[in-house]
């Protein structure tokens, strides 16, 4: 491709209209579309939040004393490693 070109990179529900939007400039005569597909790595923050002591519900929806017990001594990892798939329009006039 000669020229200036844009670089739409896209992940999720994002890729169809990336896509979309791509399709719609291959169908005029001075631009060139390319597409490559790939993926990245996300890392999310995971944050625990405690029960408040006066029975109220904490983000996950259960009040103090209720559910299995199961999570009281479960380990929660603070990290976690996403890979996403992502696709990159690359358009650039001729």
């Amino acid at each position: 491709m000669g020229g200036e070109q844009v670089y739409l990179k896209a992940t999720g529900r994002a890729i169809p209209r990336a896509l979309a939007l791509g399709a719609k400039f291959q169908r005029e005569d001075d631009c060139r579309v390319r597409v490559e597909m790939g993926n990245v790595r996300a890392n999310d923050d995971v944050e625990v939040h405690a029960q408040a002591e006066d029975g109220h519900e904490d983000e996950g929806g259960e009040k103090e004393g209720e559910g299995d017990g199961e999570h009281d001594t479960e380990e929660v990892p603070e990290t976690r490693i996403r890979t996403l798939s992502t696709v990159t329009v690359c358009i650039g006039l001729v």
